[in-house]
């Protein structure tokens, strides 16, 4: 979801919002790279197998001039490390966010988070190659699971007499590796 499949699928989702106080959403995402020529075939990377889905659950509330919304929203994907057939990758994301929103005026404060934990399963690797994380692991052997936390934070306070717009984004992740059975 962070960046692996970004601008490089497309999807169908559908959203309700309950009572004001919950917010759904589920849907299927499917491979559609850009700059790419089609029918997709045996020189496509990265190509999700059928459809990823796609879930979120958001609780907002707005009291006076604030907006707090907490959620969490995941996706799974098998992914062809090359082609369109053949043995694939599984990829499983489960996020956390938060943002915060205050009004001053004409002026506002948003800060907002996103914890993202992502599962790796590598059963393909990469047609005989190890695969790309490899070189991540101290010794560089291949590692048929990987977990990977990231985190993303943002400030932004905009003014909009002035059409200033201040962005403090920031981003960090820890990674930990582990082999099949362990």
């Amino acid at each position: 979801m962070d960046g692996t499949l970004a601008q490089q699928a497309a999807g169908l989702t559908a959203y309700t919002m309950w009572n004001d106080r919950v917010y759904g959403e589920v849907g299927v995402y499917r491979s559609a790279p850009l700059g790419v020529p089609r029918p997709l075939d045996s020189t496509a990377t990265g190509v999700i197998s059928g459809a990823a889905p796609y879930w979120r659950v958001a609780l907002p509330n707005v009291w006076g001039q604030n907006y707090l919304s907490i959620g969490t929203y995941g996706m799974a994907a098998s992914v062809y490390p090359t082609g369109v057939a053949g043995a694939t990758n599984r990829f499983t994301d489960v996020a956390v966010d938060v943002a915060y929103m205050r009004s001053f005026g004409s002026n506002s404060f948003t800060l907002d988070g996103t914890w993202i934990h992502e599962k790796q399963t590598w059963t393909a690797g990469g047609r005989g190659q190890r695969h790309e994380y490899a070189s991540h692991i101290p010794d560089g052997r291949d590692v048929p699971h990987r977990s990977t936390i990231r985190v993303h934070h943002r400030a932004v306070r905009y003014d909009r007499l002035e059409g200033q717009c201040a962005v403090r984004p920031g981003a960090y992740g820890r990674e930990s590796h582990r082999q099949s059975g362990q």
